[in-house]
């Protein structure tokens, strides 16, 4: 799990690995990109519930010609102000153990 600012040109730089990559975003915590070893790019979100504070992650859309990278975080600053706090998860187990919701 690295931490770094997001941007179009990171975005499509960034290169497939061996296993599942994820990235969050240094300037909106929660953001996030997933990039699968097929090298498919996904947006992602992960947020708190209010009501129980448990850890959801949703995918926002893959990127792509039809989801680019302002629209895909400006949907999750939306998504987060409106659903769940902007709290990051702080390790890479209470990560890997959230749900994961579509």
């Amino acid at each position: 799990m690295a931490r770094q600012k997001l941007t179009k040109i990171v975005v499509e730089g960034m290169k497939p690995g061996p296993e599942e990559l994820v990235v969050w975003d240094s300037a909106l915590p929660g953001f996030g990109l997933r990039i699968k070893p097929t090298g498919i790019r996904s947006y992602i979100v992960q947020y708190r519930t209010r009501d129980t504070g448990q850890s959801k992650r949703m995918t926002i859309g893959q990127h792509g010609p039809l989801l680019t990278f302002d629209q895909a975080k400006r949907q999750a600053r939306a998504f987060l102000t409106e659903w769940g706090t902007t709290e990051r998860c702080s390790t890479t187990s209470s990560c890997q153990s959230s749900d994961r919701k579509r």
